[in-house]
């Protein structure tokens, strides 16, 4: 084993101007390959996954509409109330809608909702009509047999019909007696309406607004999935700067977006500052320690440059198998930072012993070698784990250390 890495030192050592020009060429190939990595910024990525378990996720997040977007339209109270804070907040829906049409030259979002949409409304009830046997329970199934047991009960209900057939309000509720006309159904519908979905709301001119009527509400969905936050990020982008926009029109309103993509596109973010703060941190601890360490100051560049190269060449390899890492993984190499200095310290540290570059790089070989393909090897066991990003956290850690 010495003499492998031993011919190495002395073949590069002869020819300094082929050391490094190969040393910039493998860098260059390493860059350019690293140049091609999508960076996410998925936290879920570190959960583990499989085929089963992503048919699940993929269900729940089409049943609770993850993707929803709540705008919210909060009057000054303070300045305004009662109409006044109502004709603000509608002020404002209109400007923001106006200007999301303009701002929105992609075309992300096609169902902004500043109004609802009565149509809608109908829609749901025809569904429940035609699906009421879904809503049925036992004891309503109980309920229907012991009405149409009795003899006059079907009678009672035609006569029922009759009256109301003739009535002024007809229009109104005939849809309801041609979907159910012997009462058979109204428990399953007394127990949807039980669940009171309007309470604390209410409608305004078609707007949708709290009880007080200072906070209106506006839909829309993400075309993004939820673990999509690069393209998430544009939609965030693009509220900030139409509520910005609104704001500055309907400076008494104060407006805000709330839903399961924006609070991704956060995390994300603050994520992604986190692992930067630490990696440069872990940078400057490391450094700073050494600069009063050692003695020649030139070697603080060699050590840098050791590192960067092992850096730039896993995101390299890793590349060529993968087009995308995630963003917390690289924010996690501030510990491989400090393992990895260790190696190139190690070695430095004893030349001041031997100062004989050479014979100081046989006695070492050994040692550095067996720790390193440990340390790689622990790194990686991870490769084996369901979690995405851990087992980008082992591949990344192994080929970075050697």
């Amino acid at each position: 084993m010495n003499k492998f890495f031993l011919n190495i030192y002395d073949r590069l050592s002869r020819n300094k101007s082929l050391s490094i020009f190969l040393m910039a060429f493998v860098l260059g190939l390493c860059v350019l390959s690293a140049l091609r990595l999508d960076y996410k910024e998925n936290i879920a990525d570190f959960l583990p996954t499989d085929p089963e378990k992503e048919k699940y996720t993929s269900v729940y997040d089409d049943l609770s509409n993850q993707g929803q977007i709540t705008v919210i339209f909060a009057a000054d109270t303070t300045k305004l109330i009662g109409d006044e804070a109502l004709d603000a907040v509608m002020d404002a829906m209109d400007a923001f809608e106006t200007n999301w049409q303009v701002e929105d030259t992609a075309l992300l979002v096609s169902d902004m909702r500043c109004k609802v949409d009565d149509s809608q409304v109908f829609d749901a009830i025809d569904f429940i009509r035609d699906h009421q046997a879904l809503f049925l329970t036992e004891a309503d199934y109980h309920r229907m047999d012991s009405l149409l047991a009795e003899p006059d009960y079907v009678a009672t209900c035609m006569g029922n019909i009759k009256r109301i057939l003739s009535m002024p309000t007809v229009s109104f509720v005939v849809d309801g007696v041609k979907a159910d006309p012997l009462n058979l159904y109204s428990p399953s519908l007394q127990r949807l309406n039980a669940l009171n979905p309007t309470q604390g709301y209410r409608l305004e001119d078609e707007y949708l607004f709290n009880e007080r009527g200072d906070m209106g509400f506006a839909f829309f969905s993400s075309p993004f999935s939820g673990s999509d936050t690069k393209g998430n990020a544009r939609i965030v982008e693009l509220i900030n700067k139409v509520v910005a926009q609104t704001e500055a029109s309907s400076p008494d309103v104060h407006i805000s977006a709330v839903g399961a993509p924006t609070i991704a596109v956060t995390n994300a973010q603050q994520i992604k500052k986190d692992s930067l703060l630490s990696v440069s941190l872990a940078l400057v601890l490391i450094f700073g320690i050494l600069m009063f360490t050692m003695a020649r100051k030139r070697n603080l560049l060699w050590l840098g440059i050791s590192i960067l190269f092992g850096w730039i060449f896993a995101l390299a390899v890793i590349a060529l198998f993968k087009s995308s890492i995630s963003i917390i993984v690289v924010g996690i190499g501030s510990v491989i930072v400090g393992i990895a200095v260790n190696y190139p310290l190690h070695y430095l540290d004893h030349i001041k012993q031997e100062p004989n570059k050479r014979e100081a790089l046989k006695d070492v070989i050994q040692p550095l070698v067996i720790g390193n393909i440990t340390t790689v090897a622990a790194f990686a066991c991870l490769i084996f784990v369901k979690a995405e990003a851990m087992r980008d956290l082992g591949l990344f850690g192994a080929l970075c250390l050697p």
